[in-house]
């Protein structure tokens, strides 16, 4: 299936975030690194780095320049270690969550996607079998995949809506949520174990999210660093 591109929606609401996410980080940073040091490592890199482009003919110059930009990236990352640490899991939980909002989009409607279980013993392919809303179409039968151990089929949405997925299997009811139409949606774990939904993949204004949220935080620190 074609990408899906998510447009100004998706845009407008993830600046904002990528903005806040900055500034808090900007905060950490402050709080928890000593200005002086971090600005002579940086300087002292900068440094290093001219001394490789000046003395190119002279490979004793450059191997020790060499040398001394390894020790500043060193000095640097340790100056900078605690903050990061602060910062890592926050920041893993926050690209987790934008990706189920802008790493992939809702069905398309008419359009066919794959349901695909993923069943959790190998011995045997039991029978399992596949509930959907009204407005989603079951189009084939169960395909059994027994090297991968799984159960797919194609389904084909007819309108836009957001319900309840369900699989029975050995008596037991699993559920997940299958949206389809335009805009963002909340869409977790289209890569989950159990039940995976092949959600087409999403694109800002041609390209994913994380590059959006990157320039967002690039003018949001130059904005800072300007007006401070």
């Amino acid at each position: 299936m074609n990408q899906i591109d998510l447009g100004a929606e998706a845009l407008w609401t993830l600046l904002p975030v990528s903005a806040i996410a900055t500034l808090v980080s900007l905060a950490v940073f402050r709080r928890f690194t000593n200005p002086a040091p971090l600005r002579r490592a940086a300087n002292r890199i900068v440094a290093h780095l001219y001394e490789l482009r000046l003395f190119l003919d002279e490979p004793v110059l450059v191997f020790r320049a060499q040398r001394d930009l390894f020790r500043e990236n060193l000095r640097l990352l340790r100056i900078i270690a605690l903050p990061s640490a602060i910062l890592a899991l926050p920041f893993a939980l926050l690209f987790v969550e934008l990706n189920a909002f802008y790493g992939h989009a809702p069905l398309v409607v008419g359009e066919p996607a794959i349901v695909t279980v993923q069943l959790s013993r190998r011995e045997s392919l039991p029978e399992v079998q596949l509930i959907a809303p009204s407005g989603i179409e079951i189009e084939t039968p169960a395909v059994h995949s027994h090297a991968a151990n799984e159960v797919s089929w194609r389904v084909r949405p007819t309108r836009a809506l957001s319900g309840g997925l369900k699989v029975l299997l050995q008596g037991q009811t699993f559920t997940k949520t299958i949206s389809v139409g335009a805009g963002v949606r909340y869409l977790p774990n289209f890569s989950a174990t159990w039940i995976e939904i092949g959600y087409p993949k999403a694109r800002i204004y041609g390209f994913p999210w994380l590059a959006w949220f990157v320039l967002g935080a690039a003018v949001t620190a130059f904005a800072y660093q300007f007006y401070t």
